[in-house]
């Protein structure tokens, strides 16, 4: 029932772009309007939805309907702010450079101006950046405190959004880093079923996921287009 009245409430937050907390946050007043509280172990089976709420934009962007659009970049952006709410503050920076991109897209979208199709790509290849340093960052702090269930399930998500990045940023990228990527993906399933990785194998870990996020995110500001 708890979980079910997560959902419900995530919907709503959805629909109408609700900025939300982490649960060890408060407002700043009791009950504060425009507030709500998602617990991180709800949020997380979500972690996809924001790329899925983006790919149905670039649909209706493709279509020319450039409202409807618009309306999907606005539940992408709700979605980012919850995992802000969640993030370290040098995740918490990227996740919001990256939602205020998509709320200025949206807004020009939803005022009928024509955005190109390369600024449209470029939000989508900063939103994966974005969503790959949070990761990277959560990773690195939960391996930190040993808490190796919750770093399994931030690593696999880190290399999830790192493919997606590299796949997308114009960039080159060779055989082994791809597959040195790919194993960062099984370690991190390995871990979050409650397996052990050694110490070693996560340390270099996090040095490749921080090597090509810092890579990506040079290659972003080379071939960021003019709104």
């Amino acid at each position: 029932m708890r979980f079910h009245a997560h959902i419900l409430a995530l919907a709503g937050l959805m629909a109408v772009g609700i900025t939300a907390i982490a649960a060890d946050e408060k407002p700043k007043t009791p009950r504060q309007p425009g507030w709500i509280v998602v617990e991180e172990d709800v949020w997380f089976p979500l972690r996809f939805a924001v790329t899925n709420q983006f790919h149905a934009a670039r649909e209706q962007f493709r279509q020319k309907e450039e409202k409807a659009a618009a309306k999907e970049l606005i539940k992408a952006a709700a979605l980012l702010k919850i995992a802000h709410g969640h993030s370290t503050p040098e995740g918490a920076k990227v996740l919001e450079s990256a939602s205020d991109d998509m709320a200025r897209l949206a807004k020009d979208l939803d005022k009928g101006k024509i955005a190109s199709t390369r600024r449209f790509e470029a939000t989508l290849h900063k939103l994966h950046y974005a969503l790959a340093a949070h990761h990277y960052f959560k990773a690195n702090d939960h391996i930190g405190n040993n808490q190796m269930k919750f770093a399994g399930e931030h690593l696999e998500t880190a290399a999830h959004f790192l493919q997606n990045a590299m796949a997308s940023a114009e960039r080159e990228y060779g055989k082994e880093i791809i597959e040195r990527v790919e194993r960062i993906d099984e370690h991190g399933r390995v871990l979050s079923e409650g397996s052990i990785i050694e110490k070693n194998q996560l340390v270099e870990d996090l040095r490749v996921l921080k090597e090509q996020v810092d890579a990506i995110g040079e290659t972003l500001e080379k071939i960021k287009p003019t709104p």
